[in-house]
């Protein structure tokens, strides 16, 4: 009985010590007495939401949450029991032409009463946000750029726009065509223009352009960017090496490729990029395989300028790979050998020559087998219309 009555007497104090603690709330007339943006305004032309929303309670809350469009994002807390104000910065939301609107909104949820109870108010404003339509990026779906081995080769442009576009007219090495939409779509890679030739291994280039429309309420709204596209020829020297009864009766029987892929300015320097691939199909002759890579400057005559790259580097022991019939080599060039063009753009009344060496030997049979360029097949003249900002085409 005793402990019963001291149970009862424990549970009245802390009922009164609630009442104490909670009497001073006040929160009959709990609400949001504010709601406003602190800075951005009702209308941005930002482009993004660009915002900061401001609330002001008429008692102390313990929560708030935010909602962007009646999906919550996120919460304010307050455990000081004296805080009435409260600051949401969304971020993430873009704009369209037309204005795209949205919701912002808080729920405040006041301190509980002496008896535990806790009021909510809600409160709300829009917010429209402007972004000009346009092209958010326009590139080639693989690459930039191609290869014209023989038949051609293939541009297929993407082009993402900012908001659903309702057409887009292209134009291509004169070819004209238009991709509609579908109010939904803002990408689209659905195009291939082609077959298309190069010239060399410089490049030669080719300008797509897109020009993306959406309806407006007054008629219609349109953006246009355009890209270039570079089609590289290759250079190659291939084959098996014949024997000579009188200089060379013997050859290894390896099949050896060489190509020069491009030979190009990357807007800082001129570049080589190639390849060199052997083959052993023979059934008995082991064979040793290496290759290099080397750049090296002429003048107007022909004559070396004294500069030169190689990589390996010229002087360093370049090991041979093992090739045993059935196997293979294959090596890639380097940018170790890339030539640095005073200043990162060729100048209108400059001319660079270089010579770009593709270097495959392979030993077996007693014999050493070499293909190669010869006599300068593959030295270059590079001028301004080189540059990679270049637009005015080959």
């Amino acid at each position: 009985m005793f402990v019963k009555q001291k149970a009862i007497l424990i549970a009245v104090f802390l009922a009164a010590f609630m009442f104490v603690s909670f009497v001073n709330s006040g929160n009959a007339d709990f609400e949001i007495e504010t709601m406003e943006p602190s800075y951005g305004g009702y209308e941005d032309r930002s482009g993004w939401l660009y915002h900061r929303a401001y609330v002001q309670t008429s008692e102390p809350y313990t929560y708030i949450y935010w909602y962007v469009n009646n999906k919550f994002v996120a919460s304010t807390f307050a455990s000081d029991n004296v805080t009435t104000d409260a600051y949401f910065t969304p971020s993430g939301y873009p704009g369209s032409h037309n204005g795209t609107t949205y919701t912002i909104k808080a729920k405040a949820w006041s301190i509980p009463d002496a008896n535990g109870n806790v009021q909510t108010n809600t409160d709300s404003y829009d917010v429209v946000v402007y972004r000009t339509f346009h092209i958010v990026r326009l590139t080639d779906s693989y690459s930039t750029n191609g290869y014209d081995d023989g038949s051609g080769a293939y541009c297929q442009p993407l082009i993402e726009t900012s908001e659903p576009y309702s057409s887009i007219d292209w134009e291509f090495d004169g070819v004209q065509r238009t991709t509609l939409g579908d109010g939904i779509k803002t990408v689209d890679s659905s195009n291939f223009f082609g077959p298309l030739s190069g010239t060399d291994v410089k490049g030669k280039k080719y300008t797509i352009t897109a020009t993306a429309k959406i309806p407006t309420g007054d008629g219609e709204f349109s953006a246009t960017d355009s890209y270039t596209f570079i089609v590289y020829k290759p250079k190659v020297i291939s084959g098996y090496k014949q024997p000579d009864v009188w200089e060379k009766p013997n050859v290894t029987g390896v099949y050896g490729y060489v190509q020069l892929s491009r030979h190009y300015h990357d807007g800082s320097n001129i570049v080589v990029d190639g390849y060199v691939y052997a083959s052993n199909p023979t059934d008995n002759v082991a064979c040793e395989a290496k290759s290099w890579f080397r750049q090296s400057e002429y003048d107007a005559a022909l004559v070396p300028t004294g500069w030169e790259k190689q990589d390996p580097p010229i002087g360093v022991r370049n090991p041979a790979t093992l090739m045993g019939p059935g196997e293979f080599y294959y090596d890639s060039g380097s940018s170790a050998i890339s030539y640095p063009v005073k200043g990162g753009v060729i100048g209108k009344d400059q001319t660079i020559i270089l010579n770009a060496h593709v270097h495959l030997q392979v030993t077996g049979n007693g014999v050493t087998d070499v293909w190669h360029e010869l006599n300068h097949q593959w030295t270059h003249w590079f001028t301004y219309k080189d540059n990679a900002s270049y637009e005015g085409g080959q």
